[in-house]
Parts: C-alpha cells; sequence; structure tokens
C-alpha cells in the first residue's frame, strides 16, 4: 500500500512538471503589455521600509494604472498604499517617516498634483493643484514643508495668488485649443526630442506649507526652464537653508552649447543664486548634499554639450569654494549615486562589460570595489544602513534588491512578476569578446532563438551599436 501511494506521488509530480514546461509559450505582445513594471523606490529615513510604484497596463482601456505599494527592506509581504485607478508616482518620504508625499492626478485633477498619504493608513490628502503638473516634490528637514517645482508663464507668475492661478490656466488652456500650430523663434535650440521650446515658459521652485498650503516662490528671478530637456534636478542642505539646483547658465538664444551648471540658493525666497561651478564649459548635475551639509557633491562632464563622455564625480567645498574630483582616476562612468548615512563611502552605479554593477569606494574616490554585479543596476536608493535598487536582466524585468553594506550580499524584495515570467520561455543569452579595430577587445552579446536547437541553422541578425552614448548590456526591454 505504501509503496503504491509512493508510486502515485512520484507520478503526480512528474506529470506536474510536465504540464508546467509544457504551458510555456513564446513571449508576445500582448505578454509584454501584461508584465507589471516596478520603479521609484524610496527608502524610509529609518531604512526598514521601501515605497515604490507598480504600474498595471490595460489593452482594453488602452491606459495604465500606478499605485504605491511597500515592503520591509529586511523582506516581507508588499502592502498595497493607494488604490487609485490612475497614475501616482515620485514617492518621498517625510523626514520623520510618518507620511509619504507623491504625485496624482485624480478626480478632477487636471494635472499632476501634490498629495501627502500617512504611512500607518488612511486617506491621502491632496495639498495643492497648479495650473501645470507638479515635478519632482522633496521634504523641508524640518517636516512643516514641500519643495517643488513646476512650470509657469512668467509674466502670469508674480505672488502665485488665486487670480495669478487663474489667469494661468485660462492662458494654458487658450494655448491648448489654438488651431496655430507654426512655431516662431530666434533660439538656437528650439526643440528638445519631442518638446518644443517656443511656449515663453519658465521653471520655478516653490516651497508649500503642508498645514497652511501657503506658498513661496524659491526662484523668482528665474527667466526660462532649469535645463531645456524639462528634467529637474536640485537637493535640500540637512539644515534646510540651502537648495543646490542644476541650472542651464546659458540663457536665450542659446548661440553657445547649454550648460548646465550648479547654483546654490537660499530657501527664504530671495531668489538670490551663485553658480559654484562657471569653471567648467561642459555639463555639471545632479547635485546632492553631502550629510554634513558642508560640501556638495555633482557629476561633470568637460566637453560642451557631448552625452558620450564618461560622467566623473566631484565635490564642491562650500566654505573654500574650491571644486575636487573625486573619480577622475577611474575608469567608470558614473550613473546613480548616493551616500550613506556616515558620510564616508559612496554608493554608485557604472556600465562595466556588459552589466550595470552597484559599487562602493570611499569617499576621496580610491577603494571601488563591485558589491552586487548581476544584470542592471538602477534607480540607487541609501538610507540609514538601507542600500536599494532596482535590477533587471535579459532574464526578466526589473524587481527591488536590498544590499547588506556589512556582508555585501544582496537579497530580491519583490517577485512581482516570477509566476508569470515561469510560463514564457526565452533564449538563452551569452556573453562573448571578438578582436575589433586596433587589436583591441570588444563584448558582445549572443542572443539564442528560444528552445535553440544546437543542430539546426538558425539565420544570423547582427545588431551593431556604435556607442560612445550607451552599450547593449544584460537589461530587460520592452522595445
Amino acid at each position: 500500500m505504501m509503496l503504491r501511494s509512493l508510486l502515485s506521488l512520484v507520478l503526480s509530480f512528474t506529470l506536474c512538471v510536465a504540464a508546467s514546461a509544457a504551458e510555456q509559450r513564446l513571449l508576445t505582445p500582448q505578454d509584454l503589455w501584461a508584465i507589471k513594471r516596478v520603479g521609484s523606490p524610496a527608502v524610509s529615513p529609518d531604512g526598514k521600509h521601501v515605497v515604490f510604484t507598480l504600474q498595471e497596463w490595460s489593452i482594453d482601456k488602452n491606459k495604465s494604472t500606478t499605485n504605491l505599494w511597500t515592503v520591509p527592506v529586511a523582506g516581507g509581504e508588499t502592502r498595497r498604499l493607494t488604490t487609485a485607478e490612475t497614475s501616482e508616482d515620485t514617492p518621498v518620504w517625510s523626514p520623520d517617516g510618518t507620511r509619504i508625499a507623491f504625485l496624482s492626478k485624480r478626480g478632477e485633477d487636471e494635472n499632476a498634483s501634490l498629495y501627502v498619504i500617512p504611512f500607518g493608513g488612511g486617506e491621502a490628502e491632496r495639498i495643492l493643484e497648479l495650473p501645470a503638473s507638479v515635478i519632482a516634490p522633496k521634504w523641508m528637514p524640518d517636516g512643516k514643508s514641500i519643495v517643488f517645482a513646476t512650470t509657469a508663464v512668467p509674466e502670469l507668475a508674480e505672488k502665485w495668488e488665486k487670480g495669478d492661478l487663474a489667469a494661468m490656466k485660462k492662458e494654458f488652456k487658450r494655448r491648448k485649443d489654438s488651431k496655430m500650430t507654426a512655431k516662431v523663434t530666434e533660439n538656437r535650440q528650439y526643440r528638445h526630442f519631442d518638446k518644443y521650446l517656443t511656449d515663453n515658459l519658465v521653471h520655478r521652485l516653490l516651497r508649500v506649507d503642508v498645514a497652511t498650503k501657503a506658498r513661496t516662490d524659491l526662484t523668482p528671478k528665474a527667466d526660462r526652464l532649469f535645463l531645456n530637456s524639462g528634467e529637474v534636478h536640485y537637493d535640500i542642505s540637512p539644515d534646510g537653508k540651502t537648495i543646490a539646483l542644476e541650472f542651464n547658465s546659458t540663457a536665450p538664444p542659446f548661440r553657445d552649447f547649454p550648460n548646465a551648471d550648479i547654483y546654490l540658493l537660499p530657501t527664504d525666497g530671495s531668489g538670490d543664486a551663485k553658480n559654484i561651478t562657471p569653471e567648467n564649459k561642459g555639463a555639471d548635475g545632479l547635485p546632492l548634499f553631502g550629510r554634513d551639509g558642508r560640501s556638495v557633491y555633482f557629476k561633470r562632464q568637460e566637453i560642451p554639450y557631448y552625452s558620450g563622455e564618461s560622467q566623473k564625480l566631484w565635490r564642491h567645498e562650500i566654505a573654500s569654494g574650491r571644486n575636487v574630483a573625486i573619480t577622475d582616476s577611474l575608469d567608470v562612468s558614473v550613473d546613480d549615486y548616493e551616500l550613506a548615512a556616515d558620510g564616508k563611502t559612496i554608493w554608485i552605479t557604472a556600465e562595466d562589460k556588459g552589466v550595470v554593477p552597484v559599487f562602493r569606494l570611499n569617499a576621496d574616490g580610491t577603494g571601488l570595489k563591485p558589491a552586487h554585479s548581476d544584470g542592471t543596476a538602477t534607480a540607487l536608493d541609501v538610507r540609514a544602513d538601507a542600500v536599494v535598487f532596482l535590477n533587471d536582466n535579459t532574464r526578466r524585468p526589473n524587481e527591488l534588491f536590498a544590499l547588506d553594506p556589512k556582508t555585501g550580499s544582496a537579497r530580491q524584495l519583490t517577485r512581482i512578476n516570477e509566476l508569470f515570467m515561469a510560463n514564457i520561455t526565452l533564449g538563452k543569452v551569452e556573453p562573448y569578446w571578438f578582436k575589433g579595430a586596433n587589436d583591441a577587445n570588444v563584448h558582445g552579446w549572443v542572443v539564442l532563438p528560444p528552445n535553440y536547437d544546437p543542430a539546426k541553422k538558425y539565420p544570423l541578425v547582427q545588431l551593431l551599436h556604435g556607442g560612445p552614448h550607451a552599450m547593449n548590456r544584460d537589461s530587460w526591454s520592452y522595445r
């Protein structure tokens, strides 16, 4: 009887495995839209939790929804924070870790508006809506107000009072409804990718009091977009008195190449700003204050308007005014970077031989060591003793990972698409090296067809990437 039961159990297991293997299928366009997309991780101030976005697409509705989720850094169950049928993004923790600010377009919102939700549970409160979308929110260190960016019509952005906002909203509507499609400009650069730069718009940084909703314009003298790309990059000092802002110092009509510099400005609303990188004609960007507030880190390229150059990490010493190179001697181009809580360690991501590892290095640029080298690491965030990042490869889309700074081991925090991807059969991807021009070693990938049979011949597609702007990496792509 026991033998019969054992044989039955073995047979059942074998049939289950066979059925599971038979259920695997080739990837379809519908599958790509069915995959859930993990993004925008933000670690709580105490390093114990991560909030992230999860985007889901509906082919039938031809739209996506994105909500906020959370997971413990130590590992455990994911928990959904928002349930809106819209897109929620850019989550940022309050300094005390009790609230999360985020952007959403709910109900009658015409643009992405600023919301705050309690982490412990409860409804989200809308803090403000403006004539244009809210961009890049960050909490002030005292937790009483939030800094953010938005676009504005300069002649209508004087006091940001009710009448000003109504007039600006009316002007935006007039432009949207206009039948005129011609563009007229004297500017050398009049377009960036799919966005025209001819609409007389400026960026402004504002601060809103969470309790009273009172607004203060921190950059009242800004007369153009911070960057022609439309991106906004800034950081707030630990004492809340100063902002480091990436700003294009080349004024219209842009006869010279755009030149992103780092400016320091006070948070009192005076708008007085000081360029701390005027000596460099290339791009200086992504400012980040040191943990003690005495310095500002930033990335630098020295060739004007040349995005193929390696990005190096620099540090501005506020007291002396000196700019000091940190990674000039290293053969890496810095992507994401974050400072450890003790200020002695810098965590970075950078391309390396077909993958994008997480590296650690000393604050002076010495001691570069890879900490996690599988696949592609992005969206690095560091708080307290927690190092969190997204990781994907050619076998699966992004999932959330945490790195133990002491042991260097990484653990996977989310498995959002694990069951779905188990039903998909993908071709094996293998790295290889070959000799190129001047006898240089060149790295490549061989992507074999699904269900590859080495006894058969297959047609070959050779995909060339000339660079130097990026590499073909071990990474998932929806394209």
